[in-house]
């Protein structure tokens, strides 16, 4: 049901993933993709609802981090992404537009890459930098220091 288009945007994490991410003083920060999931399920006689998630756990904590989905009804599919407090239920228009110029965070550079603001008043995390390549690639906190992946 879900397009290669749709599922490029998670498509490098694999079950058991451990992922790192670093900021410009050293801290350290670890999450592991705990699995990944389908669903399927009909809640009418013509609805059907289909999912896809990203499950990882962070400090103990599980979580889903990217969620796709799909009603039968619907051509376009939903998005969400939800991270230790930051939550976008409508990452889909983000990932309409490509910022195709290079940034450079940590020393690391990104091109091509996709930037998702919180929805959330109350958050840790202001914004998610996003790559087809690599996932989540870098996170902004509330005191304007970047992580990114290492």
């Amino acid at each position: 049901m879900f397009s290669d288009s749709e599922t490029a945007h998670f498509r490098n994490y694999s079950q058991n993933d451990t992922i790192c991410f670093c900021d410009s003083i050293g801290n350290v920060e670890k999450i592991v993709i705990q699995s990944i999931t389908g669903s399927y399920s009909q809640t009418g006689l013509l609805d059907k609802y289909t999912d896809l998630r990203v499950v990882i756990v962070n400090n103990d904590s599980v979580q889903d981090l990217f969620t796709i989905s799909k009603s039968s009804y619907s051509l376009k599919s939903n998005i969400a992404i939800s991270f230790k407090g930051f939550v976008n239920n409508t990452a889909n228009k983000n990932f309409e537009k490509v910022y195709r110029d290079t940034i450079l965070l940590n020393g690391k550079q990104i091109s091509n890459y996709y930037r998702i603001e919180n929805e959330s008043k109350e958050h840790s995390i202001k914004s998610i930098i996003w790559t087809d390549l690599e996932g989540m690639t870098a996170y902004q906190l509330d005191d304007n220091r970047w992580m990114t992946i290492k």
